[in-house]
C-alpha cells in the first residue's frame, strides 16, 4: 500500500495534537520519503539467495579457469621435460661416440707402444745373447791359454 503525501500530513498533525511538534517532527524524520519501498525479510533472502548463487558461480568459473591453467601448465611441463630428456639422450649418445672413439685411438697407440716394445725387446735380448756369447767366448778362451800355460808350466 502507498502511502500518500496527505496521509502523511493527517499523521504529523495527529502526532503534533497527541505527541506535541518536536516529537512529531522526530518521528516524522524517521519516516522514509514516499515512494521509497522498503526491504522485506523474504526480499534481503531472496538477495542474499542470489548473491551466494551468483558468488558460487562466480568460484566455479574461477576453479574451472584455475583447472584449465594448471593442465596447461602440466602439459607445458612434460613437454619441456621431453624435450629436455631427448636433448639429454642425444649428447649422451654424441658423448658415447667421443668416448669410443678416443678409446679406440688409445687402444690403437698402446698397441703401437707394444709392438715398438715388442721390438726393443727383441733387439735388447739379441744384443745380450750376442755380449753374452762374446763374453762366455773370452773366458773359455782365457781358460782354454790358462790351462795351455798351466799345462806347459808342469812339462
Amino acid at each position: 500500500m502507498a502511502v500518500t503525501e496527505a496521509a502523511k500530513h493527517d499523521l504529523y498533525t495527529g502526532l503534533q495534537e497527541t505527541m506535541g511538534e518536536e516529537r512529531a517532527a522526530t518521528l516524522m524524520e524517521l519516516l522514509p520519503p514516499s515512494g521509497t519501498d522498503l526491504a522485506t525479510k523474504q526480499d534481503v533472502d531472496r538477495a542474499i539467495a542470489l548473491l551466494r548463487s551468483d558468488v558460487t558461480a562466480e568460484f566455479t568459473s574461477v576453479r574451472a579457469e584455475m583447472a584449465a591453467g594448471f593442465k596447461s601448465v602440466r602439459t607445458e611441463m612434460a613437454a619441456e621435460f621431453k624435450s629436455v630428456r631427448t636433448e639429454m639422450a642425444a649428447e649422451f649418445t654424441s658423448v658415447r661416440s667421443e668416448m669410443a672413439a678416443e678409446f679406440t685411438s688409445v687402444r690403437s697407440e698402446l698397441k703401437a707402444v707394444r709392438t715398438e716394445m715388442d721390438g726393443l725387446r727383441h733387439e735388447l735380448k739379441g744384443y745380450i745373447d750376442r755380449t753374452l756369447r762374446v763374453h762366455t767366448m773370452g773366458i773359455f778362451g782365457f781358460f782354454g791359454i790358462f790351462t795351455s800355460l798351466a799345462v806347459t808350466a808342469v812339462r
